[in-house]
């Protein structure tokens, strides 16, 4: 007898094999998220403003962007928050505290792994996992980056179907590991 849960893991791992195994033809923009943090998108990435952005995830007091892909097919959100403490500790804390928050929210939500990346400039953590929608089950991919000679920790995530997750994935990893710092010019 095959056990439901082994078997929809099993259809998983093939789903994530035959998406690796496809030729993705990604063509990347690169996107200023503010004056000195920019990172690559894919192509055709447009930025929702007022009321659509509102209308998707709410209002919100910080300095927020949010993107979307033609169609729909995945959004993009980042969100600013000062920082005093700069440095991957800083970055996994921060990181920490988000999965725990939404772990205790709903409990329900499966995660799947999670993910580092230091750089000589930015400090980059993330973790990823599926949660209930109304229609469906959504794919989320959450991560916390900070730029080493900003006082500024960006906060992001990237969200999508989780039918389409196996495409999305690779693209949310390669576009959280493209952030970079811009450094501001000396001008003497």
């Amino acid at each position: 007898m095959v056990y439901d849960d082994l078997r929809i893991a099993l259809e998983r791992k093939k789903r994530i094999k035959a998406a690796y195994e496809q030729e993705y033809e990604i063509k990347w923009d690169m996107i200023h998220i503010s004056e000195r943090i920019s990172i690559m998108l894919p192509e055709g990435a447009a930025e929702l403003e007022g009321e659509k952005s509102i209308k998707r995830f709410g209002r919100n007091e910080n300095k927020r962007i949010v993107m979307t892909i033609p169609g729909d097919e995945a959004n993009f959100l980042f969100q600013f928050q000062r920082s005093t403490v700069n440095g991957p500790e800083s970055v996994q804390a921060m990181c920490d505290s988000l999965k725990n928050m939404i772990m205790r929210l709903q409990p329900a939500n499966y995660f799947y792994s999670d993910g580092m990346e230091d750089t000589d400039h930015v400090d980059i953590r993330w973790f990823d996992f599926e949660s209930f929608a109304l229609d469906g089950k959504m794919y989320n991919f959450i991560f916390c980056a900070s730029v080493k000679f900003l006082d500024e920790l960006l906060i992001g995530s990237f969200h999508c179907r989780e039918e389409k997750a196996d495409i999305w994935k690779p693209i949310f990893v390669d576009s959280v590991y493209s952030i970079k710092g811009l450094e501001e010019k000396d001008e003497t």
